[in-house]
């Protein structure tokens, strides 16, 4: 290969990194300055909405608190036309009793359903653990729109809001959240970080913006209850793995909210760490293999990898591209969320080659296990 094809290669990649700072900043400030909205009373909409939250099990208090800001932020904007749904497993109402107390009181206006459970749901097992909460908590849900977000989700003042008024400027299909993943706290988590910020969220906006939006996120989906009527709809979106995917696959058209909220997650070591990059890789790929092929245009390092093998005089010209790809991607965090320090930089190292091996790993027959299910494609087939 000629260093005239290199330079092409790393040229792409360069001018995507530059491409996803300006995109998702723009959409950083756009969704910041969205305008104050009168008080929720004076809304002209007769629209309600029941918020979803399952929640996995919790072994102690500690693990609770994690959650507790995310979901504060939805019942600190509460109302009468809201009602928050939260799955909980019989034996963590302990775990929980002290908290519910407390925010009865603070947050009076807020209609909180708890669903406790020994199973998360009485029929028979999804893989997806999250649709049987959802399948379970459907039945006590009165609102006239859904509204299915992690757990983790912690979303802006007057959120549902603007979200309501968004709906109702064209009320079909179902409206969804992109998201950050600031990951202050991480060490090997910011990886995750780097992905949604440097890969997928670009991705997910030059999409919109081309009209070509097909898929919605677990951060937040908005849609109609009726939309979810059939069993055969949940026994589908039951044996998915991307259940978030495969729901606006089902529900479509979709459209992609002003709305930016914010993700966290559980800080992770080096090999849980590892394990969810690829798992994410992994799923997206079977999602969308086309797109995620696409990705190769911006691995210069696979080239310059190749040659290398094949010539050793281009070990300078690889060591230059993990260099500037490092620095990319340095530059990246500090733009979009200002996570940078010092404890990021042997990840940000690593990151090149993770990306790499990610991309070829994606591609190889190798099962992946989330929720305690092998999964060998993006639906599972029980043997």
């Amino acid at each position: 290969m000629s260093p005239c094809f290199f330079e092409i290669w790393l040229s792409l990649f360069s001018l995507w990194g530059c491409f996803s700072i300006v995109l998702v900043s723009r959409f950083m400030k756009g969704s910041s300055k969205i305008a104050p909205l009168l008080p929720p009373r004076s809304l002209e909409s007769d629209q309600t909405i029941s918020i979803f939250k399952p929640t996995p099990p919790f072994s102690s208090s500690d693990s609770l608190e994690a959650v507790v800001h995310p979901l504060e932020s939805f019942l600190s904007q509460m109302t009468d036309r809201h009602e928050l749904l939260l799955g909980v497993l019989k034996h963590d109402l302990p775990v929980w009793q002290k908290r519910l107390i407390d925010w009865r009181q603070r947050f009076p206006l807020a209609v909180i359903k708890v669903v406790h459970e020994s199973n998360p749901s009485d029929s028979p097992p999804y893989p997806n653990p999250k649709i049987n909460w959802n399948h379970t908590l459907s039945k006590q849900a009165t609102g006239t729109l859904w509204l299915w977000s992690d757990l983790d989700v912690t979303v802006p003042p007057q959120y549902l809001n603007h979200l309501l008024k968004e709906w109702s400027a064209s009320p079909k299909g179902y409206l969804t959240n992109a998201y950050l993943l600031p990951q202050g706290n991480q060490t090997w988590g910011i990886w995750d970080s780097l992905f949604v910020h440097f890969e997928f969220l670009p991705g997910v906006l030059l999409l919109d913006r081309l009209q070509r939006f097909r898929t919605a996120f677990g951060a937040g989906i908005l849609f109609p209850s009726h939309s979810l009527t059939q069993p055969s709809q949940w026994d589908r979106l039951g044996s998915a793995l991307a259940d978030d995917f495969q729901l606006a696959q089902s529900i479509g058209p979709g459209r992609l909210s002003k709305q930016l909220v914010q993700c966290s997650s559980p800080v992770l070591s080096f090999p849980a760490a590892f394990s969810h990059y690829l798992r994410w890789h992994k799923t997206i790929r079977w999602c969308d293999p086309k797109g995620y092929a696409g990705l190769i245009l911006i691995l210069p390092l696979f080239g310059t990898l190749l040659a290398s093998l094949w010539n050793s005089d281009s070990l300078h010209l690889l060591g230059a591209v993990w260099l500037i790809e490092s620095l990319l991607g340095g530059i990246v965090l500090m733009t979009t969320v200002n996570s940078l320090s010092p404890r990021h930089i042997l990840p940000l190292i690593f990151w090149p080659w993770l990306r790499l091996f990610a991309w070829i790993w994606s591609w190889l027959p190798i099962s992946v296990t989330w929720g305690g299910t092998r999964w060998s494609s993006p639906d599972f087939v029980r043997e």
